[in-house]
């Protein structure tokens, strides 16, 4: 059972909290706000405690439906809101859907209070509206870099999409549509920063891998996406999500990066883990 001390209590609003026009983003801070917890109708009751925390979070920012894609694959791949059908009556009451049975990174919110939501330990998340349509998604390193495609050198993929931002293009209609590109918006929000996300040529699991993206990433991205060392590589995935999106032809000034790296008082998987929440509110 979570703890319901005061300190816990305060822990419900949120540490980060933009307003940015079309939406508002927030990050809860913390190390226990695994959704793992909150997968199928009924986790609600086997999950009381954590269900009234999540529920009196995403309240507290204007939340009415929450749709929380199940990431744990990071395959890139966009999901239709109505295929999250498993229903999470919250306190609140805040409806959360989910569906654990077809992983995905993206959806759509539909309407104003309704939000995109997922645990996270220094993934970041990806916002893109056009229109009256917006676009949220998880974006782990795996969800914007296809990992065949790394460590093949280009010569093969895992999936249909290599990055998350292909299937949000996909999904918006933008390829080859120069009116759409122009009035696409995206907002790379809260990624680990750079400095944070090393990786060593040397490891000895992820070594050979770690040659290949800093390779691969700055052949394709351009070399401020990946700053090597004598050791190793700093990956800098918000910077590669503008990539993605500006060879798609996305005008650079709609691509707003002005809250791309995480806050320092969150937990990441680099610094000893843990999950906080993040939550995207339409208004």
């Amino acid at each position: 059972m979570l703890d319901t001390s005061r300190e816990q209590e305060d822990s419900i609003s949120p540490l980060v909290n933009q307003n940015l026009g079309p939406f508002r983003a927030a990050c809860f801070q913390g190390n226990h706000w695994s959704l793992a917890k909150l997968k199928s109708a009924g986790d609600e009751h086997l999950n009381p405690q954590f269900a009234l925390q999540v529920g009196k979070a995403l309240q507290n920012i204007g939340v009415r439906r929450a749709f929380g894609p199940s990431p744990v694959e990071f395959n890139g791949a966009y999901i239709d809101p109505w295929l999250l059908d498993q229903e999470i009556v919250l306190p609140g009451p805040v409806y959360l859907y989910r569906n654990k049975e077809k992983p995905a990174d993206a959806t759509l919110i539909p309407q104003p209070r309704d939000a995109g939501i997922f645990s996270a330990g220094g993934c970041g998340v990806l916002v893109v509206t056009l229109g009256s349509l917006m676009v949220f998604a998880h974006c782990g390193r795996e969800s914007v870099l296809d990992r065949m495609w790394i460590e093949s050198y280009g010569k093969s993929s895992a999936r249909k999409h290599r990055s998350v931002v292909d299937s949000i293009a996909h999904e918006l209609g933008l390829l080859g549509h120069e009116e759409a590109l122009e009035r696409v918006h995206a907002w790379p929000l809260f990624f680990i920063k750079p400095k944070n996300f090393d990786h060593p040529f040397d490891h000895p699991q992820h070594g050979a891998y770690n040659q290949a993206a800093a390779g691969m990433i700055r052949s394709a991205y351009g070399c401020a996406c990946a700053r090597t060392h004598s050791s190793g590589v700093r990956i800098d995935l918000p910077k590669i999500v503008r990539a993605q999106f500006m060879q798609y032809g996305v005008p650079a000034e709609n691509i707003h990066m002005e809250h791309c790296y995480l806050a320092d008082e969150l937990p990441t998987t680099r610094k000893g883990g843990g999950r906080y929440l993040v939550a995207v509110v339409r208004n």
